[in-house]
């Protein structure tokens, strides 16, 4: 009498004498787009063509890949062209507007306002000063996603606020 149960009209399967019945499982994976050549002839077999058509989606899929990876390229090139030319720019804008500070102040102070002068040279060379003691600290803010920004302000969720309770008179 064999302990699992056979469905009516199949015989029971002999058991194999001296050994404990086993079981194996046998799993193939592999990395790529193509499988192994023995699993491709496997393919080739049970559907005609289906290697070639494999083979075919794999050089096809690696083209766009790559297609893609070239466009992406272009534009972060382009991207950090743009960026430079915008810092130039504004470094030619902020040298711009320091001189005509610096002019003003110093026709001011020529022309018997020097405090005048001395308001209006002040803006000009402080305005270059301060440019080069902060340098891109505030850009730098700017490239944080917006995410990280609000998470700055609010609390952690886990971080729960502390109320102010009133303290009591003795």
């Amino acid at each position: 009498m064999s302990l699992t149960p056979n469905p009516p009209n199949v015989p029971p399967r002999p058991r194999p004498q001296g050994r404990d019945p086993q079981s194996v499982l046998v799993s193939q994976s592999w990395e790529g787009p193509l499988p192994p050549p023995g699993i491709l002839k496997g393919f080739e077999e049970t559907c005609p063509g289906a290697a070639d058509r494999l083979i075919r989606m794999a050089e096809e899929q690696g083209e766009h890949r790559r297609e893609l990876e070239k466009a992406a390229l272009v534009i972060q090139t382009e991207g950090m062209r743009r960026e430079f030319y915008e810092a130039r720019r504004g470094q030619v804008f902020a040298f711009a507007i320091s001189a005509l500070f610096l002019g003003c102040g110093t026709f001011a102070a020529l022309h018997g306002q020097p405090w005048v002068g001395t308001v209006f040279g002040a803006f000009g060379i402080g305005g270059i000063v301060t440019t080069f003691i902060k340098g891109r600290t505030p850009a730098q803010s700017e490239d944080k996603p917006e995410d990280e920004q609000e998470s700055e302000d609010k609390p952690k969720p886990e971080e729960k606020p502390r109320r102010k309770t009133p303290k009591r008179k003795r």
